[in-house]
């Protein structure tokens, strides 16, 4: 199985923080939030490749995987002008293949243990030839309260009352909502199948196409996720991993040291 990273964004919610650095080479206990994602993926054994979509300083993160040692092959893909989400899928589809692929959110930290939460996607998936991907859904945060999403009762991903009005579509659910937590497992069809592909577009409106095709499943994860989008929330996350190192249980100790000693030098 391929992975891949979303990680082109230029971080404009990180400023200052992402004038020189690209937001993925930010730390959290020393240590790239893009190197806690690809330590987490090199350990999953169904992931094969990892690909690494970047556009905003990208030879930043190219040279940081050309110096890294990969355990599992690593393709950075460079964008010379950012493609959006949709549009970075559909650059590398050739290299996708046709299986599911993960497709994670570069700026997002998470402790769900990849191994078992991409087992049941992937049965999910293999149950349902119309299931064209599978959503990992988390608590609203306080800066998105109305969510994203709805789980109906058999797992199907479903809009928004409000969203399913604009759209012109009747709705009676009474389903809550949830925060997409940018985790899930997608099939290649569902962005080469989608009718108004182009160079640039954005995810949610193939998801949208999906979901009104019921294409799209989901599962609630009641564990530690949080979206890495501003100065505020980095700082959140690093005082949460001070006060609970099992989030940093991916790392080994030769890791730590290896970070630990680059974080002297840059001192």
């Amino acid at each position: 199985m391929k992975a891949m990273i979303l990680a082109a964004g230029m971080g404009t919610r990180m400023l200052p923080l992402t004038q020189n650095c690209p937001k993925p080479l930010l730390r959290v206990a020393g240590i790239p939030l893009l190197e806690h994602w690809l330590t987490k993926l090199e350990r999953v054994s169904a992931i094969t490749h990892i690909i690494i979509n970047a556009a905003y300083l990208s030879e930043h993160i190219s040279a940081y995987i050309n110096n890294r040692h990969n355990t599992v092959p690593i393709r950075v893909n460079i964008e010379p002008e950012p493609l959006e989400t949709a549009g970075a899928l559909h650059a590398v589809l050739p290299y996708l293949g046709q299986e599911p692929f993960l497709l994670i959110n570069g700026d997002v930290f998470c402790d769900a243990p990849m191994d078992t939460w991409l087992e049941g996607a992937s049965r999910c998936l293999q149950a349902n030839t119309q299931c064209e991907g599978f959503f990992m859904m988390v608590d609203n945060p306080s800066h998105n309260t109305t969510g994203d999403f709805c789980i109906a009762s058999d797992g199907l991903l479903i809009a928004k009352p409000e969203q399913s009005r604009r759209a012109g579509h009747s709705t009676h659910t009474s389903h809550s909502s949830y925060t997409f937590s940018g985790l899930s497992l997608l099939r290649p069809r569902l962005i080469s199948a989608y009718p108004q592909a182009r160079k640039k577009f954005a995810l949610r409106e193939v998801f949208d196409w999906a979901m009104a095709r019921h294409g799209l499943y989901a599962g609630y994860y009641s564990g530690y996720w949080l979206d890495v989008g501003t100065p505020e929330r980095l700082r959140q996350l690093e005082q949460d991993v001070q006060a609970r190192p099992s989030l940093l249980a991916h790392l080994d100790a030769s890791i730590k040291n290896v970070y630990q000693k680059t974080s002297k030098r840059d001192e």
